[in-house]
């Protein structure tokens, strides 16, 4: 059984950018008065849910890869909001560690639950280093 994990990727990289937006434009820089809304942090999260949108509409070995570095990407981000809690340019919250650390679990687990799976590319009338090529279309 082949278990797709397009839908929650494409979940997760839509909410991402929505926190992201929504971080840009937060008064106070505080995000439903728990999130920090930082400029780190939105940019942050801006980036991880295009990432995620992205590899989440393109689908096999991209969606795989999307799912593995944007996993890593919140793992760096929950560690450092771990180890940098009140210090320096990245502020973060006990809920904001919270949330960066389970997305990154969740996203390993998709990424490495696929990885294993996901056919390699056909060779066709794609270069070998393409996009088009690697995401196996």
């Amino acid at each position: 059984m082949v278990v797709s994990t397009r839908l929650p990727t494409t979940i997760l990289g839509g909410g991402y950018l929505m926190v992201g937006v929504l971080g840009l434009n937060a008064p106070g820089n505080t995000l439903l008065g728990v999130f920090t809304a930082d400029l780190a942090h939105s940019w942050l999260h801006l980036a991880l849910g295009a990432i995620l949108l992205v590899g989440g509409t393109a689908g096999g070995r991209c969606g795989t890869g999307a799912q593995l570095l944007s996993g890593a990407l919140a793992g760096v981000a929950g560690t450092l909001g771990l180890a940098l809690t009140g210090s320096g340019p990245f502020l973060a919250t006990t809920a904001d560690n919270i949330l960066h650390l389970s997305t990154a679990m969740l996203l390993l687990v998709l990424g490495l639950s696929t990885a294993v799976r996901t056919p390699p590319a056909r060779p066709g009338r794609y270069g070998p280093l393409s996009v088009a090529s690697y995401c196996g279309r």
